[in-house]
């Protein structure tokens, strides 16, 4: 028993190490980001405002998974990636990316939709186990003084790994539309209250990973865009079982999921934007 316990208590205070030390490091990443993404800014003012543009704008899940140098390739309109973690929440950096923006221009929101709750277990994977695989890769990535985003935005992708479990979705299709319908309404809202010549909005939704692709019928979650007049599209997420595009977390594509997530990205957006 005794043993037990000595055991316990070592593993709690291994893994708060390794949470302050993951903390850290995202904190360094924080402070790089602030200078890149203001260069960013820079590049996307020298663009020619008179023609069409595309802001790639949300969470990690699109820091990580759209290139936004392969979009502008494809489309042949300037676009830059403008995301990270826990941005798409802040009200600031939304305002100041509409005041680069105008009436000809889109702006892509990226974001995972909730898909109901995951078990217990894979709350403490998430939280425990795949943190402590990504220590290692963020020593590396944020260790070595290399530029880890290009001119566009785009990350130079570390390597995330790749998933070995599935997420335990228990899929509620009220709490799923409840969902995305909050999301929606809060960055039109943010876009009408902050832009005069507000740029048009088009939602994307990130790639789902499931074990048993029956189990949600993507026909219980389309939406009927008459309800929200400001929003000119909506592309719902790639839903699949394929564990080789996902991360060790389970929720965010790795470089390979990066490049089939932004590859369906340019098919939608070329059929929106004529």
């Amino acid at each position: 028993m005794r043993a037990f316990r000595i055991i316990t208590i070592l593993c709690l205070c291994l893994f708060s190490i390794s949470l302050i030390y993951v903390n850290i490091l995202n904190n360094e990443e924080a402070h790089y980001l602030n200078h890149i993404k203001d260069n960013v800014f820079e590049e996307l003012d020298l663009s020619n405002k008179k023609l069409p543009r595309i802001v790639i704008f949300g969470s990690s899940h699109c820091d990580v998974g759209l290139n936004a140098k392969d979009i502008t390739e494809a489309t042949g309109i300037p676009t830059f990636n403008l995301c990270h973690a826990g941005w798409d929440n802040d009200e600031k950096y939304l305002k100041k990316i509409l005041e680069h923006l105008n009436d000809k221009d889109y702006l892509v929101y990226a974001k995972r939709i909730d898909f109901g709750k995951s078990s217990i277990f894979l709350k403490i994977y998430n939280i425990i186990f795949a943190r402590l695989k990504l220590i290692p890769v963020l020593r590396n990535q944020y260790g070595i003084k290399v530029e880890k985003y290009t001119e566009d935005g785009d990350r130079i992708i570390f390597d995330f790994g790749r998933a070995n479990n599935y997420p335990d979705y228990k899929v509620n299709y009220a709490a799923i539309k409840e969902n995305l319908d909050f999301q929606f309404k809060s960055i039109l809202e943010l876009a009408n209250h902050h832009s005069n010549k507000k740029p048009r909005i088009i939602v994307i939704s990130a790639p789902i990973l499931i074990n048993n692709i029956d189990s949600l019928n993507t026909k219980k979650i389309e939406i009927n865009l008459n309800e929200y007049p400001d929003l000119l599209a909506w592309v719902p997420p790639v839903i699949t079982n394929e564990q080789k595009y996902f991360g060790y977390d389970l929720f965010h594509v790795n470089e390979t999921g990066r490049a089939v997530w932004t590859a369906q990205s340019i098919h939608e957006l070329k059929r929106i934007i004529k």
